[in-house]
């Protein structure tokens, strides 16, 4: 049974065939969204170059909000229906998945060489929970819980939680305010991350409001099994000189003993698609 896997993200589109939960070797394929008008033209063009025969299933993962049968990018004009894929392209059917969940569906197989880590902490036996927090447009969480059956996956509109008066009273202690933030995505994202740059901060700074974040997602998801973090602004800032300023804000003492697990970056190209071949479909 043959799935065709797709990870959509506000730049390119990667897609690939899946079997068994795993995705085929070499079947791989990027495109510059740029060069299409929408998304079932990308799936034409992938169709057409590797001709993979009947596809029993479409599953997407793309950056924005998702039902399963319908979802549309954040940042481009591009509207997905499942059923009119399904029907184009004869799948049996088509689901469509927020990013953010395929990257939840992928932590079990997310070995050493497809993430960076940033904070070295204790993974108690048992530990059978993660978290995958996404920083880039815009910022979300999906909370994973790791069962014998395969990963489960919650959903969450944390990017448009109140910004915690944790990173309100750094922000305060650098500006006076809170530089017009209210709530967490308004600060933790692309949009966010250039205003303070503009205010005139640099990755340190935000790698410490990131920290500031962790340590509270930590204690409201207590992400046993480790935190990952997503997106490119998250990359950015920790990968350029921020990660002992993240590490002092994150290990800071709470009001409950809780040890610091893991923190660890994704940088896995290939993480998504392998979150839509392993999602057990109903």
């Amino acid at each position: 049974m043959t799935r065709l896997v797709a990870d959509i993200g506000g730049t390119n589109t990667r897609l690939a065939l899946a079997e068994g939960g795993a995705v085929i070797a070499d079947t791989q394929r990027r495109f510059a969204n740029d060069d299409f008008p929408e998304f079932a033209a990308v799936v034409a063009a992938y169709v057409s170059d590797t001709t993979p025969g009947p596809l029993a299933e479409i599953v997407a993962a793309l950056a924005g909000p998702t039902t399963p049968r319908s979802g549309r990018l954040t940042n481009r004009d591009w509207v997905l229906d499942a059923d009119a894929l399904a029907t184009r392209f004869g799948a049996g059917r088509a689901l469509l998945f927020n990013d953010l969940t395929a990257l939840g569906q992928a932590v079990p197989t997310l070995g050493a060489d497809g993430v960076l880590t940033v904070h070295e902490g204790p993974v108690p036996a048992g530990a059978d929970q993660a978290l995958v927090a996404g920083i880039g447009t815009g910022c979300n969480v999906c909370q994973v819980l790791l069962r014998p059956s395969g990963a489960v996956c919650t959903r969450a509109e944390f990017g448009h939680v109140t910004l915690p008066s944790s990173v309100a009273g750094l922000l305060r202690a650098r500006f006076g305010d809170t530089a017009g933030f209210t709530t967490v995505e308004d600060c933790f994202s692309g949009r966010g991350h250039a205003v303070l740059a503009k205010r005139g901060t640099d990755n340190i700074f935000f790698a410490g409001l990131v920290g500031a974040l962790a340590r509270d997602l930590r204690m409201a998801f207590v992400p046993d099994a480790g935190l990952y973090l997503a997106g490119s602004v998250a990359r950015a800032v920790l990968e350029g000189g921020g990660t002992a300023a993240f590490r002092t804000e994150y290990t800071a003492a709470t009001q409950v003993d809780l040890p610091p697990p893991p923190v660890r970056i994704i940088r896995d190209d290939m993480a998504a698609l392998r979150g839509c071949a392993r999602v057990v479909l109903d």
